[in-house]
């Protein structure tokens, strides 16, 4: 299929439910941030490749570099690792493919009018914002890449989304692309805004090669779930871990025998990566543990560290935050003990 010329495994870290469940409450302490202006620009790339005049590829393909002229280059040369030597014919061959010209439609019929997913964005980053009054906010750009890669940010200038990750978890395709199924469940318009942040705050704060063992892995895992929480304080807590609401219900009522587990396995203070990758990961489930149970747990226990942290410091900015470097310290200092 000509699709496997172009897929890729994800590049970045990788969700209905019954009301009545706390797992699922928004917060209720958001600061108010309707005075705070943002102004978000947006633009379609994926519109502005597939629009392009085949006809007059040369001279389209230069209006198109003088439009974004740092995301061009990275998404021809290193997304699609396109030769210089052969882009117009590379270009062409992609957008008149049946296949990636089947995706874009689905696209666009998913995302006829991106401009309604404009207002949950413009609110994430009034609360980016607030926490953040120096910091800029980035200019959205939408791409398609064939299921290369689902999010990436620009110097702090750019934060792209790829659209072709969010058509749902029945789109037709996924189960063509070697995606499985768990990762599958969170390609879904419902966690596009959790996903972009995601990135976002993985650009502003990226891990530490010197954050080795297990306790710093999770806790700068949490980190990132906690900057979820003060920039989407509205989305549901299983968008913002990529699960299904079942999964996450699963972690809260098994909160106890997961942290045990890891105090048994002695796994809290562990340094070789090899013996807890797979608890800081997406996965079918967590080794040691039920069927039921998720992949990523230890994330979803760093978050939970986190967030009993600054409950227990509550003069402790997100930036203060993240200067900790240490996991046992944040662990000790949160007197976290389910």
């Amino acid at each position: 299929m000509f699709l496997d010329k172009y897929i890729k495994y994800l590049l970045i870290g990788f969700c209905f439910c019954f009301s009545s469940c706390q797992y699922f409450e928004t917060s209720s302490n958001a600061p108010d941030v309707s005075d705070i202006e943002v102004d978000l620009k947006i633009k379609r790339f994926d519109k502005d490749l597939f629009e392009l005049d085949t006809t007059n590829i040369g001279q389209s393909l230069g209006n198109l570099a003088r439009k974004y002229p740092d995301f061009y280059p990275f998404f021809t040369e290193t997304l699609m690792e396109w030769s210089n030597d052969s882009l117009p014919q590379e270009v062409k061959k992609f957008i008149s493919h049946p296949d990636i010209q089947t995706i874009f439609e689905n696209t666009e019929s998913t995302f006829a009018d991106f401009e309604t997913y404009r207002p949950k964005l413009v609110t994430a980053f009034k609360y980016f914002k607030y926490y953040f009054p120096k910091a800029s906010v980035p200019e959205i750009i939408t791409y398609i890449s064939a299921f290369r890669q689902m999010g990436l940010t620009l110097d702090q200038k750019a934060l792209g989304v790829g659209l072709d990750f969010h058509l749902g978890k029945n789109y037709p395709f996924y189960p063509t692309t070697g995606y499985p199924q768990y990762l599958i469940n969170s390609f879904g318009p419902d966690y596009m805004t959790s996903h972009m942040m995601k990135v976002w705050a993985q650009q502003l704060y990226p891990e530490s090669l010197k954050e080795s063992r297990f306790i710093d892995r999770i806790v700068y895992q949490g980190k990132l779930l906690y900057f979820l929480d003060l920039v989407l304080p509205d989305a549901p807590d299983y968008a913002k871990m990529d699960y299904l609401p079942e999964q996450l219900e699963w972690c809260h009522n098994s909160e106890r025998q997961i942290w045990s587990f890891f105090i048994e396995q002695k796994m809290l203070y562990e340094s070789e990566s090899r013996k807890y990758v797979e608890y800081i990961n997406p996965g079918p489930t967590s080794s040691g543990m039920p069927k039921k149970s998720p992949g990523n747990v230890g994330s979803w226990l760093g978050w939970q560290i986190v967030r009993k942290y600054m409950e227990m410091h509550p003069e402790t900015t997100i930036q203060d935050l993240w200067q900790i470097r240490d996991g046992q310290e944040i662990l000790q200092k949160s007197k976290y003990k389910p």
